[in-house]
């Protein structure tokens, strides 16, 4: 906790408090529960369906190179494998990166109202 944390903390009422503490961080299945209510939920089931797919793609890719026997189809097998892989890799980092965005816009609202709170503490204090 820095300085400034312990002030506002010490500058909220008891209810202030309550209420931050059920505030606190997620857990990592929390955050992903939570991807599915908002506003963009649409795209985080595409993007699980996208990497799904792709994901039993690249798998047919690799059985199919295996079996292979030009070299042609060697290539042909091992670039899909690899443009499956890129994919499913790129699915997972936008994932990654809304899970991220979820949790600075949550932390920016827990932010805004101890601010809020404060200013009213102190508007309270000088009346």
């Amino acid at each position: 906790m820095s300085h400034l944390d312990d002030k506002i903390r010490q500058a909220l009422a008891m209810d202030d408090t309550d209420l931050l503490q059920r505030m606190d961080e997620q857990s990592l299945q929390e955050k992903i529960v939570d991807s599915f209510r908002g506003r963009s939920r649409w795209l985080v089931v595409l993007t699980f369906v996208g990497t799904f797919v792709f994901t039993v793609l690249m798998f047919l890719c690799a059985a199919a190179f295996f079996q292979a026997e030009s070299v042609r189809a060697l290539v042909g097998w091992s670039v899909g494998f690899l443009f499956c892989s890129l994919t499913v890799s790129l699915f997972k980092i936008f994932y990654w990166m809304e899970l991220h965005k979820n949790t600075v816009t949550r932390e920016l609202k827990r932010l805004e109202l101890q601010v809020a709170r404060l200013a009213q503490r102190l508007e309270e204090a000088s009346s």
